[in-house]
């Protein structure tokens, strides 16, 4: 049997290649492709010998080369990630708490609410959540006695109180289109 394989000494050239893999495979902020980096090259940093504030100033260089040559965009990454999970049926406080995670400012995560908020407002993302949940008018067969499970589901998914409310007590967004009346 093969002894495993040592990884290579960090070079700059090594951590760009693994960059833009990383970048061809999955959208990323900036801190999150800075954690990505660091954690595949200190394991063979130690290994080499190599100080890990040197490995850190390449990571440095290589994430500042990438925002300057247009492939690395927090406010391009914010917006995505908040209209996608808009789209999903996250709360704004969800989308808000993840993009924070992601390491965004707070003045792009305020434009990307603004994306989010285009894409489909606060009851629209509740109605989306409880379709997917399951919970409340979308619950098949309908049982009242889950209300407030279904109301505290809500609430864990950052759903504001009120709105919770008006969801699980009322119809489902395909009765409400079927029982509207057809302009003519």
């Amino acid at each position: 049997m093969k002894p495993p394989r040592r990884p290579p000494p960090v070079t700059l050239d090594r951590l760009t290649n693994r960059a833009l893999h990383y970048l061809e495979r999955f959208s990323a902020s900036e801190k999150s492709l800075r954690d990505v980096l660091m954690r595949r090259a200190r394991p063979a940093g130690r290994l080499h010998g190599q100080a890990e504030q040197d490995i850190r100033a390449m990571v440095e260089q290589v994430v500042t080369r990438l925002r300057e040559g247009g492939l690395l965009d927090d406010r391009r990454f914010a917006e995505g990630r908040a209209a996608t999970l808009a789209r999903s049926g996250r709360s704004a406080r969800r989308i808000r708490d993840t993009l924070k995670s992601k390491g965004i400012e707070g003045s792009l995560i305020a434009a990307a609410m603004a994306v989010a908020d285009r894409e489909a407002d606060e009851l629209t993302r509740a109605h989306a959540f409880a379709r997917r949940r399951r919970l409340g008018p979308y619950r098949q067969p309908p049982d009242p006695g889950r209300r407030m499970k279904d109301l505290a589901a809500m609430a864990r998914a950052g759903f504001p109180p009120g709105i919770a409310r008006l969801v699980i007590d009322g119809e489902s967004d395909e009765t409400q289109q079927v029982s509207a009346p057809i302009p003519g």
